[in-house]
């Protein structure tokens, strides 16, 4: 079992199957940006882009987001409306596709962050393969469904990476962010104190 990891491991590392893996990654990452402005072009639907349109569209035209006449639209805080409201200003097709590009951009910065964190050094290409490969399913779904996950977890593992290297009030400023958009990444708190950051 050993011997052919190690020998795809070495295949990995070779400048052709980097150039190879850089071209695959570029096309899957382009393709999962369009995907859901396209499909919204073509059919309408748009997942949860639609409430993020909305709160956006609710905070520029100074509306209320928490209605007390019916359930909540808007679940999540009220910053997270805050930052949605310069996407949505580009109507609904716009807020698409600049929230399909900025989960490119955090997908990147999430690899990046991931292996620095692995090693100091420069990691090998094989665990960043394999790594992707198993989470390319909750990756899409973030592109599919609208939802903030990567950006959640590129600000986190940003906070870890500034942790390692002393910047406490960058984390702190960066938990905070995340935990403005959605309130989930509050539970990491747990863990800083465990570790008496």
């Amino acid at each position: 079992m050993i011997a052919p990891l190690r020998v795809l491991t070495e295949r990995l590392e070779g400048s052709r199957a980097r150039l190879l893996i850089r071209v695959l990654f570029l096309t899957t990452a382009t393709t999962f940006t369009l995907l859901p402005f396209v499909r919204f072009l073509h059919s309408g639907t748009n997942m949860d882009y639609r409430n993020w349109f909305d709160a956006g569209q609710t905070v520029l035209r100074g509306g209320e987001l928490y209605p007390h006449t019916q359930n909540f639209p808007f679940m999540y805080p009220p910053t997270c409306a805050l930052l949605l409201a310069a996407p949505a200003f580009f109507g609904k097709p716009g807020l698409i596709l600049i929230l399909s590009a900025l989960n490119t951009m955090v997908w990147i910065l999430c690899i990046r962050f991931s292996s620095t964190l692995i090693s100091e050094q420069r990691a090998q290409n094989a665990p960043i393969v394999i790594a992707n490969f198993i989470v390319i399913p909750f990756v899409w779904s973030s592109y599919h469904l609208g939802q903030p996950s990567l950006v959640l977890l590129a600000l986190m593992l940003g906070a870890f990476l500034s942790l390692r290297h002393g910047q406490e009030i960058l984390a702190g400023a960066l938990v905070a962010l995340a935990v403005a958009i959605k309130a989930f990444p509050l539970l990491a708190i747990f863990y800083l104190v465990y570790r008496r950051y």
